[in-house]
């Protein structure tokens, strides 16, 4: 030991590095354990996990997937949401495109709609709304299939507002569906 503070003097080291030499359990070790990356120094710590680690991962990840699953579902449309919006969509395009063109010959004689105002313009029903315009949204038929729909019953009556533009109406909806009842 006398040999060593000897070195220690000789070098010019304080008592504080003779000390942290000696604990650490000479030289070079410290600048070892610079080299190691700490991604390194995470892995020999890090030990596998268990199968009851495994287990529990699988646990939470299935419950989250569960969870997400059931939050997904409730923004879908129900099948009665999806006949209704269809059949507004169906009835809004059936008055401008075909009925409010005839009514008026045109759009010049808007005088005859001031008739239709009050009692409203004769049931179009579903069937009509799904064949006009040469069959061009029969393949929406599955949509009220699948709601219950009755094509025969189920149907829309116009009511023209003033100005009586193609846009100015109201539609009052007549449903004979299973799922609305």
């Amino acid at each position: 030991m006398v040999k060593h503070k000897q070195v220690a003097r000789a070098s010019g080291a304080s008592s504080i590095r003779r000390g942290r030499r000696a604990k650490s359990g000479g030289r070079g070790t410290k600048r070892a354990q610079r080299a190691k990356s700490p991604r390194a120094a995470k892995a020999e710590l890090r030990a596998p996990m268990t199968w009851a680690e495994w287990a529990l991962m699988g646990m939470v990840l299935a419950a989250a997937l569960a969870i997400g699953l059931a939050l997904s579902v409730q923004l879908l449309d129900s099948p009665a949401e999806r006949a209704q919006k269809r059949m507004s969509a169906l009835a809004d395009d059936y008055y401008v495109e075909f009925l409010y063109p005839r009514l008026t010959n045109g759009g010049t004689e808007t005088e005859k709609l001031v008739d239709y105002a009050k009692s409203g313009v004769p049931m179009t029903y579903l069937r009509q709304l799904l064949h006009y315009n040469n069959g061009e949204h029969a393949e929406e038929a599955e949509i009220f299939e699948t709601a219950g729909c009755d094509t025969n019953a189920t149907g829309v009556r116009y009511y023209p507002v003033e100005p009586y533009g193609p846009r100015d109406y109201t539609a009052s909806f007549v449903w004979q569906c299973d799922i609305m009842e």
